[in-house]
């Protein structure tokens, strides 16, 4: 019997007794679908979260803050979605990656827990570090996007 690590790992063959007739115009839309997805990103994503779809209801059944949290951020983040074109969530998946990457290797929760406060003196200082002035300036371009995106919500 294999393990199921073992069958995790190495895709199983499966064959169809009935297949269903299926035009190849159909098989070219799917493949296009397929390309689209995978050229985005979310195939990668869809293909994780299907793998690990019982792990994931189990635990989210067992915490109904984090459910709820999960299906508003869900709900939002589709909204979102919709307004981006893939070429958009190309882009959205490479900011995250790369940021979010650098950001856990550099600004561990150790780090984080153990800044201290800063007064304006400690502010002056830290001010002559050329990350925080990178990072003041990413934040700046950050505000600046989100306060474009509320002005132009609220006409």
């Amino acid at each position: 019997m294999m393990s199921k690590e073992k069958s995790e790992k190495e895709p199983q063959e499966v064959r169809i007794t009935e297949a269903p007739e299926i035009s190849d115009e159909d098989l070219r839309a799917l493949f296009a679908d397929l390309i689209e997805l995978e050229k985005s990103g979310t195939l990668d994503v869809a293909v994780t979260a299907i793998k690990k779809m019982d792990e994931l209801l189990q635990y989210l059944f067992q915490e109904p803050a984090l459910y709820r949290l999960l299906a508003v951020l869900l709900d939002g983040s589709l909204g979102a979605a919709r307004q981006l074109s893939a070429e958009d969530v190309i882009n959205l998946k490479a900011t995250i990656s790369e940021v979010g990457g650098c950001v856990a290797k550099n600004a561990g929760v150790d780090k984080l827990k153990s800044a201290k406060p800063l007064g304006l003196g400690g502010l002056m200082k830290a001010m002559g570090d050329p990350d925080v002035q990178k990072g003041i300036g990413i934040t700046i371009e950050l505000l600046r996007a989100i306060g474009k995106c509320t002005s132009a919500q609220s006409k």
